[in-house]
């Protein structure tokens, strides 16, 4: 009994010697394969105006509207893809058994499968 726990943490810990080493060769690889992008900072001399809700002449208020309406007609376009879309055979197969197993258990307490 002695030899095949010693046996099984040998192999459970060359296991993740292995992992711990692909680990880091896929690391190295990644570093290496990628470009350095040169750093270069620049002081940010230009001041950024702030312009408030009044003198936008309400531009937030037209820029929310017009995301609200792109908003609902793209899910109103999902919506009607979806509903267009035939069923598959296994959809319908796999729909009608539910149905098949609720129909036969309709009084069964807990959780149904």
């Amino acid at each position: 009994m002695a030899t095949a726990v010693r046996i099984s943490l040998i192999g459970a810990g060359s296991v993740l010697i292995g992992l711990v080493l692909m680990w880091w060769l896929i690391v190295l690889l990644v570093r290496l394969s990628t470009p350095r992008k040169k750093v270069t900072t620049q002081p940010n001399t230009t001041p950024t105006p702030h312009i408030s809700r009044e003198e936008s002449g309400g531009k937030y208020i037209a820029a929310s509207a017009a995301a609200a309406v792109a908003l609902s007609l793209s899910k109103a376009a999902a919506a009607q893809s979806f509903q267009g879309d035939r069923l598959t055979s296994w959809q319908v197969a796999h729909r009608s058994r539910q149905i098949s197993q609720l129909v036969s258990k309709p009084f069964q307490k807990g959780p149904r499968s």
